[in-house]
């Protein structure tokens, strides 16, 4: 599907060799976005699968014999998650639930997780703050599971009703941060070491635009819930942001070709510029990519910290399923 030169370079190439992320979709059975999503930026996953109850649509699907609508989300969540257990667990590292009006920019996302193990019990999205002791994460923005993270969801939360609620209804982002809580898994912070954030709820416009005085566009639930401190406006986001939300129609062709075609020329590749020196002292390339992941990642270990001292110190019950 790539269509320019330039979409894969020796060093990308390199990390989605080494941080397999295997993407599956959310869309409705009469969801015409899911065909721009396959047309743009899904195939820069290691594999990605639809999850409709459309399997005649023409897109790589799953058939669940699922029931669709709105109120059918968390059963299509734990569904995808327990197929993609069973057949792919131990083929990927990390694990991508997307929507239809999703934006991902895979690269970016891969030199997060770049920072981080397959192992640890973690997962990263926008993180909301209400109804869970250490967060949860925004279903628009996506969310990502490590491999350990899909395996004790799936062998230790699901199975619980203690752990995890066991019919389809609620909210599907609420319920996954519910019982991924329940079993241990961190709820990681995505944010760059600035603390600019990189996995966003909302289009790029919405984001970046700030009103008159620097007043916000975002509606007031989003500062509410948000779990860390938000600038609006040009400062709102990372150099290397992985997301954005509520993209539609053309804009997801645009946003795809802005990020992967259109180049400023003559300006410097600041990563790959890094990498070659560091590479140049004698330290292999993909160890250099590893390198600068974590100097511009929060370390794992401070999430861990913030995990245990929440959970064990928040007053905070469980909101109403």
């Amino acid at each position: 599907m790539f269509r320019h030169m330039h979409e894969e370079t020796d060093i990308s190439k390199l990390i989605k060799e080494n941080v397999r992320i295997h993407c599956w979709i959310m869309v409705g059975i009469n969801d015409t976005r899911a065909f721009l999503v396959n047309q743009t930026w899904v195939h820069h996953c290691n594999k990605h699968i639809f999850i409709t109850a459309s399997p005649k649509s023409g897109l790589p699907t799953v058939d669940l014999n699922l029931t669709e609508g709105r109120n059918e989300l968390w059963a299509k969540t734990k569904a995808a998650f327990k197929w993609i257990y069973d057949n792919e667990l131990n083929n990927y590292d990390w694990f991508l639930k997307a929507d239809a009006d999703s934006f991902i920019i895979l690269e970016n996302l891969r030199f997060m997780l770049l920072a981080y193990s397959r192992d640890d019990p973690v997962y990263f999205g926008c993180k909301f703050r209400p109804y869970t002791k250490q967060g949860y994460m925004s279903g628009g923005s996506g969310y990502a599971l490590s491999r350990e993270a899909l395996r004790k969801f799936v062998e230790e939360a699901l199975p619980d009703p203690k752990k995890c609620r066991q019919d389809g209804k609620g909210p599907e982002d609420l319920e996954m941060g519910r019982c991924l809580e329940n079993v241990g898994i961190i709820a990681g912070d995505s944010r760059d070491s600035t603390g600019k954030h990189r996995m966003l709820p909302f289009g790029p416009k919405t984001h970046f635009q700030a009103g008159p005085n620097n007043a916000s566009w975002l509606p007031y639930w989003f500062l509410k819930y948000l779990y860390y401190p938000y600038k609006q406006g040009e400062e709102c986001c990372s150099d290397y942001t992985i997301s954005f939300h509520y993209i539609w129609q053309g804009a997801m062709l645009m946003l795809y070709d802005l990020v992967y075609h259109v180049r400023a020329f003559a300006l410097t590749d600041d990563i790959a510029f890094k990498l070659r020196q560091n590479a140049g002292g004698g330290k292999p390339l993909f160890e250099a990519a590893k390198d600068l992941a974590v100097s511009l990642s929060v370390p794992f270990e401070s999430m861990v910290a913030e995990a245990q001292h929440l959970i064990s110190n928040s007053s905070i019950t469980y909101g109403p399923n």
